[in-house]
């Protein structure tokens, strides 16, 4: 056997090694998969919006007059397998379907444009580069009903049988004419690089996350963190109804920018014959400290010294600018609903408005001024009504690209989250068992073991003193031991 053959075998047993944690039957292979997301693949959506961490202005009158009434919002438009040795490598004239082809190509360049890294148009990327990024979008999309459209993943995403097979077809595989062995050694290489990368993060974010306990006390911690009554909707292809009012979507841990960890209520969904309509909806975890003292520019006279300027938080509901925007609860009086207005906000388990058995509903929208006057009269308190500025808006489809994407998971949960941006966890602290009051930990908590350990690796290694970005370069400088 020749050494290039020698080498090539051990190439692939490196490979089938570095991709173990990352598949069946490894217990975490479901949320080590996700980390793969950003090895040279598109990235992340481009969700830094400059004028979303700036400030918001202050409203103007005609803003505040749109606040006041019942009348519904509109949703705003925003810009945007097997150990097997592989048999001996034949040359064939054929090409194979992972062979470069002028499609991967255009591809390519075509998101060096779109991130700001141009390549001269008379110079071709390097091939394996191109074919590393081909199969690693397969990998992606493995359980995507649209094939090359997901750009992250949620561990219920994962098909966590595909790399072996993706490893054993590629070894297996004739050689075409389209591209030689050295270029097959590359992409190797590149693949082992990242999965050595990915294992090294892997590795540090645990360590982080939970201190080297014992495997018992780590699900013990996962299920308690875990927020009562939240459970993900199970998507159909294509179908999107469960976009409607008082539906959360929840960011994926990977994705950075404004978004980033939020967790958002939608309040309207439309979508008419001529095109118009849209998703609007409100980020729900931002805590405040301004007050509509802060936010307007002049306080109406029917407000000043008010409980509702005064004490009522207004909190950040995203990028989009939009007048002042109301949640309120109240229990059943007729005379309450009435005067404030609004729309009662569906509990999708119970199939009723009513959150858990108290009685209190949660409203979006209705009139300010009937809401200062019931907190006055002591109908209701203060913390009962939570005001926000700006929203968060999608045109029509949009949405559901970005839930096809990877970057959202929708699931149900009480309407009172949407208040109080808080929820009940499954059970109270312990010292063995700290717990985070973090409402975006605790629901992905509640979706899943693998979604719970995916989000506590993330939530914990902001202090870990690397950004990320290293390991998202693919750099032929950085040195690999294949044989290690």
């Amino acid at each position: 056997m020749s050494k290039n053959m020698i080498l090539y075998r051990r190439l692939y047993r490196s490979l089938l090694k570095a991709s173990k944690p990352f598949s069946s039957p490894s217990p975490n292979a479901a949320a080590m998969s996700c980390l793969l997301h950003r090895s040279g693949l598109f990235d992340t959506l481009d969700m830094n919006l400059a004028e979303s961490d700036s400030p918001k202005e202050k409203l103007d009158d005609d803003d505040f007059n749109d606040a006041t009434t019942t009348k519904k919002k509109s949703p705003k438009k925003k810009s945007p397998e097997s150990n097997q040795m592989p048999t001996v490598i034949e040359e064939t004239e054929n090409p194979s379907k992972s062979s470069l082809e002028d499609d991967d190509i255009d591809a390519f360049r075509s998101y060096e444009e779109e991130n700001d890294d141009h390549l001269p148009s008379h110079v071709t990327p390097d091939p394996h580069k191109v074919i590393f990024r081909r199969l690693l979008r397969e990998a992606l999309n493995s359980k995507s009903s649209e094939k090359g459209l997901r750009r992250m993943q949620f561990p219920s995403h994962v098909d966590t049988t595909i790399l072996p097979k993706i490893l054993s077809r590629e070894f297996r595989r004739p050689v075409s004419s389209q591209e030689d062995l050295d270029t097959r050694r590359e992409v190797a290489f590149l693949a082992l690089r990242a999965l050595n990368l990915k294992l090294g993060r892997a590795n540090r974010m645990q360590s982080r996350s939970f201190e080297e306990k014992p495997p018992d006390v780590v699900m013990k911690r996962l299920k308690y963190q875990s927020a009562k009554h939240v459970t993900p909707y199970s998507s159909t292809s294509g179908m999107f109804d469960f976009l409607r009012p008082g539906t959360y979507l929840l960011a994926h841990p990977q994705m950075t920018g404004y978004f980033r960890r939020s967790v958002i209520v939608i309040l309207d969904q439309t979508a008419d014959k001529d095109g118009s309509g849209g998703t609007y909806g409100l980020i729900v975890n931002r805590s405040s400290n301004q007050t509509l003292a802060d936010v307007l520019r002049i306080i109406p006279e029917k407000l000043r010294n008010t409980s509702i300027v005064d004490s009522c938080k207004v909190k950040d509901g995203g990028p989009v600018h939009m007048s002042v925007q109301m949640i309120h609860a109240c229990n059943h009086s007729l005379s309450e609903i009435k005067r404030i207005g609004g729309t009662a906000l569906q509990n999708d388990d119970t199939n009723s408005n009513d959150t858990h058995d108290n009685g209190r509903v949660i409203y979006y929208q209705g009139d300010i001024f009937e809401a200062s006057k019931a907190i006055e009269s002591g109908d209701i308190a203060v913390d009962d009504v939570c005001l926000y500025v700006g929203a968060s808006c999608w045109e029509v489809g949009q949405l559901e690209n970005e839930i096809e994407s990877g970057y959202w998971i929708p699931c149900r949960g009480p309407p009172e989250m949407t208040l109080t941006g808080q929820c009940e966890t499954v059970a109270a602290p312990t010292k063995e068992c700290p717990l985070v009051e973090d409402l975006w930990l605790s629901m992905m908590c509640a979706l899943g073991h693998d979604e719970a350990m995916l989000a506590h690796w993330h939530y914990h290694s902001d202090s870990l003193g690397d950004n990320n970005e290293d390991e998202d370069i693919v750099d032929d400088s950085i040195p690999c031991d294949i044989f290690g």
